[in-house]
C-alpha cells in the first residue's frame, strides 16, 4: 500500500470519514461497535474454530479434531477436511438464504406495484422492458402487466428444481460457464432447491465428503 495512504490511516479504523464520524458518535453515546468488540475477542480466539475443525451440530458433540489425542474424526465419522468444508458451506447457505429472502420480497413488491397495491411506481420503464426481453416475456403489453408477468416469472424461477431449467440462469449466466457447470453436474437450480439440498447435506451422516460439500457451495 502507498505510504501516503498508510499515513492517512494512523489513529483511524476506516479510510472513510463517514465511518469515523459514526464511531465518534457511538463512543460519545457510550455504545460499543464491531471495532471495540474485536480486540477482546482477538485475545481469546479459539484455535479449533478458526481452523474450522470443531463442530456443535448434533447431540453427539461438540467435537473437534486434534492430532494430540488421536481424534482425527468426529463422533459421526467426519474428518477435518469434511468438518471445515461443512462449516464453510453452512455460512454460504446463510448468505444465499438471506439474499433469496431479499429477492423474494422485492419480487412480491414488484407484483404488488404492477397490480396497483403498493405505494410505488414503475419509473424506469425501459429497464423493465429490457429485463422482460432477457427472460422471454412479450413486451407488447402495458407496463403494469409487464411488472406482474416479470414478478411471477422471477418468483417461479426461485423454486425450480434440477429437472426444470432455470430461466434466469440461462439468461444471465456467463455463456462459457454453462457447459462447464453441466459437465461438473453443478448447473444451478432455483435458490430454494439449492439451499434445501445444501443444508440437508450438512446434517450428521448425510454428506461428510469435503469435495461433495464444496461443489454444493459453488
Amino acid at each position: 500500500m502507498d505510504k501516503s495512504i498508510i499515513e492517512q490511516f494512523e489513529d483511524r479504523v476506516s479510510y472513510h470519514d463517514s465511518v469515523e464520524e459514526m464511531l465518534k458518535r457511538i463512543m460519545t453515546d457510550g455504545l460499543s461497535s464491531v471495532f471495540s468488540r474485536w480486540e477482546p475477542q482477538e485475545k481469546i480466539r479459539y484455535k479449533f474454530c478458526l481452523e474450522g475443525i470443531s463442530c456443535q451440530l448434533c447431540t453427539q458433540g461438540p467435537c473437534r479434531i486434534s492430532d494430540k489425542v488421536g481424534a482425527d474424526k468426529g463422533v459421526c465419522g467426519i474428518d477435518a477436511d469434511g468438518m471445515a468444508m461443512r462449516n464453510f458451506l453452512m455460512r454460504n447457505i446463510m448468505g444465499a438464504a438471506t439474499y433469496a429472502h431479499h429477492a423474494y420480497e422485492a419480487f412480491r413488491t414488484l407484483r404488488a406495484t404492477g397490480e396497483g397495491k403498493s405505494p410505488y411506481q414503475i419509473r424506469d420503464e425501459a429497464k423493465l422492458k429490457w429485463m422482460c426481453e432477457k427472460v422471454g416475456i412479450d413486451t407488447n403489453q402495458e407496463i403494469p402487466a409487464l411488472a406482474t408477468s416479470l414478478a411471477d416469472l422471477l418468483l417461479k424461477d426461485m423454486t425450480v428444481g434440477p429437472d426444470e431449467p432455470s430461466i434466469m440462469t440461462k439468461a444471465f449466466a456467463p455463456k462459457k460457464r454453462i457447459p462447464v457447470w453441466k459437465d461438473l453436474h453443478i448447473y444451478p437450480s432455483g435458490v430454494d432447491h439449492e439451499v434445501q439440498n445444501s443444508i440437508a447435506s450438512c446434517l450428521t451422516n448425510v454428506d461428510g465428503d469435503y469435495v461433495s460439500l464444496a461443489t454444493k457451495g459453488l
